[in-house]
């Protein structure tokens, strides 16, 4: 499909297949009534955005919408501030015509086909924009300094691409008022690059799973203004035989998500987290080499803890036998591939139903308990591969 301009029409228009394509309008001028076609070269109203002044939230995703091209005419979709074209399949070249809607506040082209660097023009003087979504596509290189430009984003998604970058991002820096920023699935270095958002004192959503660790000694020290409460750096690509956990996470104390899943990070451990945020929700340690010479639990009850899975780790010695009081709304455990030795604390059997419980590949002995061979909130029990009795 190409978006082409027809003499005499006003507004937005598609091409699909040498047929015209647009969008009905209802007598007021303010809804949108379907999609037709008619054969090339014909002309009518209702195959475009016809003037549509009120309209302010246009959805034409998953269709087969391949560009856009405005008319000109300077009161069309003039209100327009909520703009997803998800699913179709566009090429580079709306991002350089669509600053003609600077009443836009939201425009989401996940999933479009976009290829190559994102142009310097036109996209970029959305300074009203407060969600920008390019996931899903394969775009490439740095981000633009122009970014910048757009001083009221605070949700930005640009997972699911190739951007690259080593070092701070001076366009992202600029962004103080983010709150959502997904950076996964690229090929950034994150330790570095997450030195772009020290100043960004609203952020509480950070994803940046499956980029690269990449260990820089000269990384300076910085103290963040933020206290995120979602941080999910998973499944990162290394080099290194045992990577540190991001520094800054040491003056974090309102997470609710973490995940830091396979990365191959070393050390003494990361149960401070847990004790230094006490609304934690999840806490996502799987694959990593963590030395836990005791699985210590916070000291204060944490009410909110729905799943706990260090598996695949170092964790060492005894379950604490108190780990039910601690976490009394606890759905699922997973400390299975670990060193834990000792016995199964009894109050595992009690927790509530639907309970989810992975015990395997350790040394734990004794007898498998009455209570947990007879508890009815377990949908999930594994405790295949320890020294366990009957």
């Amino acid at each position: 499909m190409r978006g082409m301009q027809v003499p005499g029409m006003r507004g937005w228009c598609w091409q699909k297949h040498g047929q015209w394509l647009g969008m009905g309008v209802t007598k007021d001028g303010a809804g949108v009534r379907g999609v037709e076609e008619a054969e090339e070269g014909r002309a009518a109203e209702n195959f475009v955005l016809n003037n549509l002044t009120n309209l302010k939230k246009l959805d034409m995703s998953y269709n087969e919408i391949e560009s856009l091209q405005y008319s000109h005419e300077p009161d069309v979709l003039i209100n327009l501030e909520e703009l997803m074209l998800d699913g179709s399949h566009l090429n580079n070249n709306i991002l350089q015509n669509i600053h003609v809607l600077d009443s836009l506040k939201a425009l989401s082209l996940n999933d479009c086909g976009l290829t190559g660097t994102i142009p310097t023009q036109g996209w970029c003087d959305l300074r009203k924009l407060e969600v920008l979504v390019f996931s899903e596509n394969a775009l490439e290189g740095e981000l633009i300094s122009c970014l910048a430009n757009l001083s009221s984003l605070y949700h930005l998604d640009i997972s699911g691409n190739q951007f690259i970058g080593n070092g701070a991002s001076i366009a992202l820096a600029n962004l103080t008022l983010i709150r959502f920023v997904s950076l996964s699935r690229n090929l950034f270095e994150v330790l570095s690059f997450f030195m772009s958002f020290a100043n960004h004192s609203h952020l509480k959503v950070l994803s940046n799973d499956q980029n690269k660790l990449v260990k820089k000694f000269t990384i300076q020290t910085w103290v963040p203004k933020f206290q995120i409460q979602v941080f999910c750096l998973s499944n990162c690509t290394t080099k290194e035989v045992h990577n540190e956990v991001p520094k800054f996470l040491y003056y974090q104390y309102d997470l609710r998500v973490i995940d830091l899943s396979y990365n191959n990070f070393g050390g003494k451990g990361s149960l401070w987290l847990l004790e230094n945020n006490m609304r934690m929700e999840a806490f996502l340690m799987k694959g990593n080499s963590f030395i836990n010479r005791d699985l210590q639990i916070p000291s204060h009850p944490n009410p909110y803890m729905l799943v706990i899975d260090i598996s695949e780790n170092k964790t060492q010695r005894q379950i604490s036998t108190n780990i039910c009081s601690i976490f009394p709304q606890l759905t699922k455990l997973n400390l299975s591939s670990n060193i834990l030795e000792g016995n199964i604390p009894p109050c595992l059997g009690s927790l509530d139903i639907g309970f989810y419980l992975d015990l395997s590949h350790n040394q734990l002995s004794g007898g498998i308990l009455e209570k947990l061979a007879k508890s009815d909130s377990l949908v999930f029990l594994r405790l295949s591969n320890n020294r366990l009795s009957v």
